[in-house]
């Protein structure tokens, strides 16, 4: 499970001083949708990650690995094409592998 994007959620959630039910009001999730994704039991869908992303008015890149991308070919420079971004998650991926992660 991706704990990287729960983190984020649930910190951008908190900085901004939603509860768990007011931000699945806005994405049109239920509150035990939104605790099972902080949590990491549940991946949300692209769909569900963009509509989260949009009330926290940041891009589904910067939710899910933390950083702000304005470029799809700035996830990994190094990648010669622009429109093969699941090497890029690959990439994330294997980042993500070697970070700790918060216990919550």
């Amino acid at each position: 499970m991706n704990n990287l994007l729960a983190s984020n959620i649930k910190t951008k959630r908190l900085e901004r001083g939603y509860k768990q039910e007011v931000l699945a009001l806005e994405c049109n999730m239920t509150q035990p949708n939104i605790s099972h994704i902080e949590k990491g039991k549940v991946k949300p869908s692209v769909k569900g990650i963009k509509k989260i992303a949009k009330v926290f008015g940041i891009t589904p890149e910067e939710l899910k690995y933390g950083v702000k991308i304005e470029h799809k070919n700035e996830i990994n420079p190094n990648y010669q094409s622009k429109n093969n971004i699941e090497s890029s998650q690959r990439f994330y991926e294997e980042i993500e592998k070697r970070q700790p992660h918060p216990v919550n």
